[in-house]
Parts: C-alpha cells; sequence; structure tokens
C-alpha cells in the first residue's frame, strides 16, 4: 500500500482509491457520497452522521440531518454494540457515543461511492460498510461484528436511523405540522419498517392532492425488539450519545402515529472466542409498500452484498481509466488519477444537495450543470450530452435560461435574468462537440420552454443576440439581477465587464461552429461582434493597471484604484486574458497586478481590498464579513480562472504554484478544516483572522474548471473539433510526464519530453513513430490506441 499526502488525520491510500481517516476527531466532519446518479444519494461522514434522499434533498428526503446542531454531525446511520458482562456500551463509528479515552482503535476508508468504518474497543471488532448499488434506489449497509478475546462474549446489537417527513424545510421548521403527521410501521414477517408520512401537494407535483411516498428499512434476520418512535428509544432529556434502549438493552416496540419517526433494531449477539458474524440492511424509496422485495431480498446476504459491491467498484474504474498521468507533482497526479473524476461525477448528480451546509434546496443551479458539464464531456461524453440537454430544453425563445429548476419537479429557482447564465451552454456545447465530433449536433432539432423549436445551433445564437441587445451607456452587457458574482447586483441595471469578456470568447466559438455548418455570413457576424466587444473593454474599462470589474447605473466604476474598497477584482482580469482581449503591455501589467494585490498562500482573492459592509449600490458583497465568500475571499472557482489565464500567458512555474497553492493535497486541514480529497468553494483570506479556512466542500465550479485547469492548460491536452492539441505550459524543472487520455473511442498515450527546460512551446511531435508538422493532433477513428511523443523547446 502506498500512502500519499499523509496529515495528522489520515492519507491517500492511492491503490485503492480510498482517503484514509485514522483519527475520529477531524476538524469537521469529513464527508463522502453514495449512489452514482441523481436518482439516489446519501451523504455520510467519517463517524456516520448524515442523511439519504430519493430524487431531490429538498422535497424527497428520507431521513433526518439537524443542521448547526449541538453536538453537530448527528443523526445518521447509528450501530450501537453493550457488552452484557458490564453493560458497557460504545458505537461503532465513534459518534454518537464518543469516546475520548484513546483506548479504541478506528479507520474511516472513504471510497469511490462508499465508506467503510472499522472500530474496536473491549476486544470486540466490527466494520461498517455503506454504499448504494448501481442503479437502484436504495443503499445497502452491512455490519460485521467479531469476537477477538479468547472467551466466549454476550452481546446486544443496536441499529438507528431517523426519518425524515420528506419536505426537509418543513421538517426543520414546522413542528406543529410535522409532529402530526408521521406514519411507519415494522411488517416483522419481512423484517422491514416502513415510513408513508403524505408528501406536500406541491412538492407531489399535483394540484391538490396530497401524495403518499414510501421509504423502507430492510433487515437482513428478525430483531429481537424494535423501536418506531424516537422518544421511545432516546428518552426524555437524552440524546444519540445515551439512548435509553441502549440502556436498558432493550427496544420496546411502542407504536404512534404523530411524533417523530424512527427504524431501530437490537439483535441478542453471541460469540465464540474468534468467531464474527454480519447483519445486512437495505434503506430507500419506492412507489408502495413491498414494491423493493424482489430487488432488496436478494442483496441482503454476503453474497448478494459482495457482488454488488464489486460492481460499484468496477463502474468506478471506467472513469479512472479514461485519464492517467504521471507527473513530478504528487498532488496533482493523485487528484487526476480519480479523486478529480470522482469529484466531477458526485458534483454534478449532487449539485442539487449542498451537504452539510443546510442548502438542500433541490434546485440544479444552470450555470453550474453548464460548467460541469464542459469538464464532465471528457470522462463522460454521455452523462455530459444527458445534462446538456435538460439545460437546452428549458432555455427560454429569446435566449435568456433560468437560473435554476428542480430534476424533479421542473419548477424554476427563477425566471432568468442573471447575465451571464445563458453563455456556458455555449461553452458547454463547443466543450462537447470538440470531444465527441459530433458536429451533427447542432443541426437537431430541440424545444424551448415555451414550446417552440429550432436547432441547437439556433439555440446558441439566440444567446448572443440576447446580451447585445441587452447593454448600458458604456455598451457593456446589463448585469440584471447579478453576473458570476451573485453578490454584485448594481440595483440590476449597471454593466458588467465579465459578461462582456464571457461574449467574446462565446462568438469566438461560434465562429468556429457557423464555419462548419457553412453559414458564412454567420461567422463574419460573430467575429464582428467580438471584436466590437473587445474594443469597447478596452476602451472602457482599462483602469491604468488592471481592469474595471463593472459600471453602476450612474457610470461610478467598479473595481477602480480610485475605489477606496474593491479597487481590483480577480475576474476582470481573468476573464479579458482568457477571451484574448489583452495583449502586450497590458496584459503583463495585469499578471502583475493580480500577483500583487491578490495572491496569498491559499490562492487569488476574488476581491481586495474587502468591503466593510453593505452598499445598496453595488449589492450584498458587503453584507459579508470581510475575507470570506464573495467578499475578498480565495474563491477557488475564480482563482482555477486564474490558473487558466496565467497557462494561456505561457507562465509555466506562476500557474503552477497558482495551481498548488489551492489544491486541497496541499492544505493543512487544521487551518482549511476541508477534507484533503474534495474541493471546496472558498477560502477565508488574510483579512479575515481564520485565514485559510475552507468552506462549502464537495459542490462548487471549482471542481470542473480545475480539472480543465491542469488537465488542458498546465498539462495541455485541449479536445479540437479534428483531434488533439497539444500545448504544455508547466514548470521550467520538470524534464517531462506521460499522460493516459481517452478520446473518441481511442487511447492516447501522451509522452511529454522537456530537455531544453522550458515553460512552453512545442518543438516535435512524433505519432504512432511518423513526424508531424505542428502540435495538432488529427483524430483517425480508424485506429484504437495512439502513441504520441512530444518534445518541448
Amino acid at each position: 500500500m502506498e500512502k500519499e499526502g499523509v496529515s495528522q488525520y489520515g492519507y491517500f491510500d492511492t491503490e485503492r482509491n480510498e482517503y484514509v481517516i485514522t483519527r475520529p476527531d477531524t476538524p469537521t466532519p469529513w464527508i463522502n457520497h453514495l449512489g452514482e446518479s441523481e436518482r439516489f444519494s446519501g451523504v455520510i461522514s467519517n463517524t456516520a452522521g448524515g442523511y439519504t434522499f430519493h430524487l431531490d434533498p429538498a422535497n424527497k428526503r428520507i431521513t433526518r440531518y439537524r443542521y448547526a446542531a449541538i453536538p453537530e454531525d448527528r443523526p445518521g446511520r447509528y450501530f450501537y454494540l453493550k457488552d452484557c458482562e458490564d453493560n458497557a456500551a460504545w458505537s461503532t463509528t465513534w459518534q454518537p457515543m464518543v469516546n475520548f479515552k484513546n483506548d479504541f482503535s478506528y479507520e474511516c476508508r472513504h471510497g469511490f461511492g462508499y465508506t467503510k468504518i472499522s472500530y474496536a474497543y473491549k476486544d470486540i471488532a466490527s466494520e461498517n460498510v455503506y454504499f448504494a448499488p448501481i442503479g437502484k434506489d436504495f443503499e445497502l449497509w452491512r455490519i460485521t461484528v467479531k469476537n477477538n478475546s479468547q472467551r466466549p462474549r454476550k452481546l446486544k446489537l443496536f441499529q438507528y436511523s431517523e426519518w425524515c417527513i420528506w419536505n426537509m424545510i418543513k421538517d426543520h421548521y414546522n413542528a406543529q405540522s410535522i409532529a402530526n403527521e408521521a406514519r411507519s410501521c415494522f411488517k416483522p414477517e419481512i423484517n422491514t419498517f416502513y415510513h408513508y408520512p403524505y408528501a406536500d401537494p406541491a412538492v407531489s407535483m399535483k394540484d391538490s392532492e396530497f401524495f403518499a411516498w414510501v421509504a423502507f428499512f430492510a433487515c437482513s434476520c428478525n430483531p429481537d425488539s424494535v423501536s418506531l418512535r424516537r422518544d421511545r428509544f432516546i428518552g426524555r432529556y437524552r440524546d444519540e450519545s445515551n439512548p435509553i434502549a441502549v440502556e436498558k438493552g432493550v427496544c420496546d416496540g411502542f407504536y404512534a402515529g404523530g411524533g417523530y419517526h424512527v427504524a431501530a433494531t437490537q439483535y441478542n449477539l453471541d460469540l465464540g472466542p474468534n468467531e464474527e458474524r454480519a447483519f445486512f440492511f437495505a434503506m430507500g424509496s419506492y412507489d408502495a409498500m413491498g414494491d423493493e422485495r424482489a430487488d432488496v431480498a436478494p442483496l441482503l446476504t454476503a453474497g448478494g452484498f459482495d457482488a454488488e459491491f464489486a460492481k460499484l467498484k468496477k463502474y468506478w474504474k471506467t472513469y479512472t481509466d479514461k485519464f492517467a498521468c504521471a507527473t513530478p507533482n504528487r498532488g496533482m497526479d493523485v487528484f487526476l488519477n480519480g479523486w478529480h473524476q470522482y469529484n466531477l461525477i458526485m458534483d454534478l448528480w449532487k449539485t442539487v444537495n449542498y451537504s452539510y451546509t443546510g442548502w438542500g434546496g433541490g434546485s440544479v443551479g444552470y450555470r453550474n450543470r453548464a460548467q460541469k458539464t464542459i469538464a464532465l464531456a471528457t470522462i463522460d461524453p454521455r452523462l455530459a450530452k444527458s445534462a446538456m440537454d435538460q439545460l437546452i430544453r428549458i432555455q427560454y425563445e429569446c435566449g435568456d435560461a433560468p437560473g435554476g429548476y428542480s430534476p424533479m419537479t421542473g419548477a424554476k429557482a427563477n425566471a432568468g435574468g442573471f447575465s451571464d447564465v445563458p453563455i456556458y451552454l455555449i461553452y458547454a456545447v463547443t466543450a462537447y462537440v470538440q470531444e465527441t465530433g459530433d458536429m451533427g449536433l447542432l443541426t437537431t432539432e430541440y424545444p424551448f420552454f415555451e414550446g417552440s423549436t429550432a436547432t441547437l445551433y439556433e439555440h446558441l445564437t439566440r444567446i448572443i443576440d440576447w446580451i447585445w441587445s441587452r447593454r448600458g451607456p458604456h455598451g457593456l452587457p446589463i448585469i440584471g439581477i447579478a453576473d458570476w458574482n451573485d453578490a454584485i447586483n448594481l440595483n440590476g441595471k449597471g454593466e458588467t465587464q465579465m459578461v462582456a469578456c464571457q461574449f467574446v470568447l462565446a462568438c469566438r466559438q461560434l465562429v468556429d461552429m457557423a464555419k462548419f455548418l457553412k453559414r458564412d455570413n454567420d461567422a463574419v457576424k460573430f467575429s464582428g461582434l467580438a471584436e466590437k466587444m473587445s474594443a469597447i473593454v478596452n476602451e472602457v474599462c482599462w483602469d491604468g493597471e488592471w481592469y474595471l470589474r463593472a459600471f453602476q447605473l450612474d457610470g461610478t466604476p467598479v473595481g477602480s484604484h480610485k475605489n477606496t474598497y474593491g479597487k481590483i477584482f480577480l475576474n476582470a482580469q481573468n476573464w479579458a486574458i482568457i477571451a484574448g482581449i489583452v495583449q502586450g503591455e497590458r496584459l503583463e501589467q495585469c499578471l502583475a497586478s493580480v500577483r500583487k494585490h491578490l495572491f496569498i498562500k491559499c490562492g487569488l482573492k476574488l476581491c481586495a481590498p474587502a468591503y466593510p459592509g453593505y452598499d445598496e449600490k453595488i449589492g450584498p458583497i458587503g453584507s459579508m464579513v470581510p475575507g470570506l465568500k464573495e467578499n475578498g475571499a480565495v474563491f477557488c472557482h475564480a482563482h482555477a480562472w486564474g490558473v487558466i489565464a496565467t497557462a494561456m500567458t505561457r507562465k509555466g512555474d506562476l500557474a503552477m504554484e497558482y495551481y498548488n497553492a489551492a489544491l486541497p493535497y496541499y492544505q493543512d486541514p487544521d487551518v482549511s478544516t476541508t477534507e484533503p480529497y474534495t474541493f471546496c468553494q472558498t477560502y477565508a483570506s488574510d483579512e479575515h483572522p481564520e485565514y485559510g479556512l475552507g468552506r462549502l466542500h464537495w459542490h462548487s465550479g471549482t471542481i470542473p474548471w480545475t480539472y480543465i485547469a491542469s488537465t488542458q492548460y498546465i498539462l495541455g491536452i485541449k479536445p479540437q473539433f479534428s483531434g488533439l492539441l497539444i500545448d504544455p505550459c508547466i514548470p521550467k524543472e520538470w524534464k517531462g510526464y506521460t499522460v493516459k487520455r481517452e478520446y473518441r473511442g481511442t487511447i492516447y498515450s501522451i509522452e511529454v519530453s522537456n530537455p531544453d527546460g522550458v515553460s512552453s512551446g512545442v518543438k516535435s511531435v512524433i505519432v504512432d513513430g511518423k513526424k508531424t508538422g505542428n502540435n495538432m493532433v488529427v483524430h483517425d477513428k480508424a485506429k484504437k490506441a495512439v502513441t504520441v511523443q512530444v518534445v518541448l523547446g
């Protein structure tokens, strides 16, 4: 076993693609996800806290989770053991019956789609395994208990899970209602609990009817006693750390409708020396009681459980086989050889579910889903197209798009009006077509939200027309509700330099599409619009050493040296570079200003200095504490754009320095507090006392854009319409690296050598033994494997 990224809390087991947590008291709950699709998902921490949902985390939450609670990370998927000799009791996952004496052993292994937690105490060892089978609407649990002593042991095993009333918001804040709605039962003939409270009409997608969904909890063997009510299992003035049922050694079996319901079981467990026993459980949701039996019953056995677990591992291997690299940067290798791909998939499906933040809003952000699709296309074009199809179909006829939507109910998060939102659809389609070569998709008819249809190409051109038609006095796009930065709205009527730059890039991408479709007039039009907007940005937004970020309605600049706060914004510089607007001396000034004013140890700050308080003319950015989130934190999403922009200027050492600064692998977990194996949205900046503190893990545009930054702009393997462009930008000290990358069904084995110690510039490319005239490797669909040798210089 090879240990990588060893810290005081754990390490990466690169052989098994697991992060191993060696002590339970992590700075925050370090979580993982169960399930591989957006139909069913579970969130689980390193001490088994967490919850489960089906289809929608806001409207069809299966189990309860209490946010901002003390103790934190409660409840979850819990097991308790009790020694009948001395009545000592403990949790098999450390929480909730916390042991601070260090007289136990503990290990948690978070793998791709599963979590294993091992615990040993008083010569009794246990292992909990949790995962969701591929394509199923439930999760499986297994606990194995082993007597490591040389004498017989008499134990009692308890299992505990707490139901949610479906609607997460209602479950938290409408106690007078939910206390009278819960319904559940236990059917001993099939060892199964059912929970079936009615869902609200709005949630059930019906106009006036309440709808009875059903959740189940199935056991592999007959419990000796059960509990269905939380108050009867936990007891009065107690919590999960000292339940009365465990103290008494038995569940009371009481049932009455209403109150707070649980699925809790108790088993008498007699084990001889070195004897072990396994118990299996399943939890999920089906349409009616009993519908789950055919799927679930065969898996509540050792053979069924192991077979499904093997399928899960095989499923995730298909992603790790699509891209692999060997570079001098160990953190990059750990992420790009599995963890980054895993983050991408989980972020796509779980984007409706903000894990432990309490924002289980059930809405997929349009811009978020589109940006994830850009990176996802490179590892799973089928999933990318499925996600993209949803976005296309809810676009409005005018070209705008809603800010978000619910995959389950179809409800929109808002009616539109974010100036940047629709533009990411152009980026997503471009990325997908460059990856797959499916240019025919552009002429496919798709409906708009209102019902009329048009080709995908026309869907995209309407976005350009929409943005161009909504410009302010300086000729820049009107910001609307906001642009990418939701905390800057300028009363909805200011102008945004960032969207102007994004517009330029989108136009240039459409030029290539128009040329392929032989729409020469369109190509001229979009090229002209790109040049006009570039000229406007250069004319009105240059502030002397950097670009302005926006204009208020009265013409007051935002992001100017004349401002007291928010003098410089990162994205104004990022996107001027990415869109190809800034050149020459201004380009060097932009880079120098970013370095001087925005770079700190954990990345590039979003703006500086932070705003001390709320300014209604700018927006809610100042309502956030200085140094946090949009108000001057390292916003890792924008930081990734900064890495791309820097690599585009051929500064490999600087691009790698920026990449490493925000990579979770290199953070001190006692400072960041977040998991070393997933990205977070922000790090607190040097303007905040908790400098380096990470927030909002797992779900952020950081994940796709950092993947693009590392694979396409640093390692330089860029999909194009005709093939792969090899264009690295690496540290000068690198002697070389290798990449294996699947592209259009062909495996490309790429070896890059850097004998002259340069950052960029391709001297030669040899494809299958034949030297090419440039660094474009044209795809040959007849080949299933291609070897590429690249020399920089």
